[in-house]
């Protein structure tokens, strides 16, 4: 190689790390998730809390087929209809401020109970077992209905102006007695605009 084409090759070279440089910073960084073990790549699924008559467990079904990550499994085992699911307390939020928040779900086919899952999120004034801050605290997504497909759930909310605690639930709400309904729940996440993953923003549904 001659010295004129070296030197035209490391031009390229500087040239090349210059606009890949560019790019990378034109990439808006994802915002921060302040659900843990979101994608459950661990089998801990303590931080959510069932209600009486639900079981939250870890299942190794993944929404994307990932062989280290699965997901959480819900089971509504009431004898009644119901409509609740795990609960998991997000900390401080601020009032006033804008979230985005959201999930995948997943309803298996050929059970024997009826209903539909949903993500929400409700608004605390002090702590996450206070009193709820609005008469109109939950904010739904858009509900799974289908069977044996992962579907996107996703949202984006305003926090009331007197908000400080913010709570997410998994609903899994069964509409017939005597039966149950179990959902599985992947890719969680709450945060600031730009929260949502950036594996599910082609799924976006709201």
């Amino acid at each position: 190689m001659t010295r004129k084409e070296e030197f035209l090759l490391r031009k390229a070279l500087i040239l090349l790390s210059s606009a890949a440089l560019a790019f990378l910073t034109m990439v808006p960084a994802e915002a921060q998730n302040v659900v843990p073990n979101a994608d459950f790549n661990s089998t801990d699924v303590s931080n959510w809390n069932p209600p009486i008559n639900f079981v939250i467990s870890y299942d190794a079904l993944d929404a994307f087929g990932s062989p280290t990550s699965g997901s959480a499994r819900l089971a509504n085992n009431s004898p009644t209809s119901f409509n609740s699911g795990g609960s998991y307390c997000l900390g401080t939020v601020t009032g006033g401020g804008s979230y985005d928040f959201g999930a995948m779900a997943r309803v298996p086919s050929g059970q024997t109970g009826s209903g539909f899952v949903s993500v929400a999120v409700y608004w605390y004034q002090n702590n996450c077992n206070g009193t709820l801050s609005t008469i109109t605290p939950a904010s739904f997504s858009t509900s799974v209905p289908g069977f044996d497909t992962w579907s996107a759930l996703s949202k984006s909310v305003t926090a009331p102006a007197d908000a400080t605690k913010a709570v997410m639930y998994l609903f899994v709400n069964m509409t017939t007695d005597g039966t149950n309904l179990q959902a599985y729940f992947d890719r969680i996440y709450f945060g600031p605009p730009g929260t949502m993953p950036v594996s599910l923003q082609h799924f976006r549904a709201e």
